[in-house]
């Protein structure tokens, strides 16, 4: 699995990433405080990604993608 990664900050809870790999199967998406977490748990699109970050509080800024 590749995953891509997306930062988002938040200003209470710090860091937060979200990863996203279109051939990920049978995982539960989540935003997690750390890339490894994230990988874990990684959502089918980077559009999903992002949105989960913003639903969560985090404020993505430009350049944030990691992968």
């Amino acid at each position: 699995m590749t995953a891509n990664y997306i930062r988002g900050s938040h200003p209470e809870l710090g860091d937060m990433f979200a990863a996203w790999d279109p051939s990920s199967h049978h995982v539960e998406p989540a935003v997690r405080p750390s890339r490894f977490g994230a990988r874990l748990a990684p959502f089918r699109s980077r559009l999903e990604a992002e949105q989960a970050l913003l639903e969560e509080g985090a404020v993505i800024e430009a350049g944030g993608a990691l992968g």
